[in-house]
């Protein structure tokens, strides 16, 4: 971890996952449907695994900070399984309510229902968790004889 970040670290204004954004040309950011609540269709008894598509965005403002700083992203499954993390290196710099963005497209596979977690870490060092449920829904089926 860097000495700069224990000393002054930013502060995070925004973790969400949404279904788009949107970035204007005055840079003003606008997040559309707030996500966190997945329904599963399915004919099955069990879930099948499942790829969810959403945009997460991770903002944070710099403080007193400057520099460069690893964003961490680390989906958590309702048994606890660690799933592949999202990295992404930024740089921290100009007036202290300046800052990065993260935002982007997340195709994530999923197994199980339950609560899941996104915990956002800066350097490592966790700063929230993003809740995410997914929920199976057996649709009825329709026999004819």
């Amino acid at each position: 971890m860097s000495d700069q970040l224990t000393l002054s670290r930013p502060y995070l204004q925004v973790a969400a996952l949404c279904e788009k954004h949107l970035e204007e040309k005055d840079g003003v950011i606008s997040l559309i449907r707030i996500i966190d609540r997945f329904t599963i269709p399915g004919t099955d008894d069990v879930m099948p695994p499942t790829i969810l598509a959403f945009t997460i965005a991770v903002m944070f403002k710099a403080g007193n900070f400057r520099g460069r700083a690893e964003i961490g992203v680390q989906p958590i499954s309702p048994s606890n399984t660690l799933m592949p993390e999202i990295k992404l290196t930024v740089q921290f710099r100009g007036e202290e309510e300046g800052g990065v963005n993260m935002m982007g497209l997340v195709k994530l596979q999923v197994t199980e229902e339950g609560l899941h977690w996104l915990v956002i870490t800066l350097e490592g060092e966790e700063y929230t968790r993003v809740p995410m449920r997914v929920v199976y829904q057996k649709e009825p089926t329709i026999r004819t004889t």
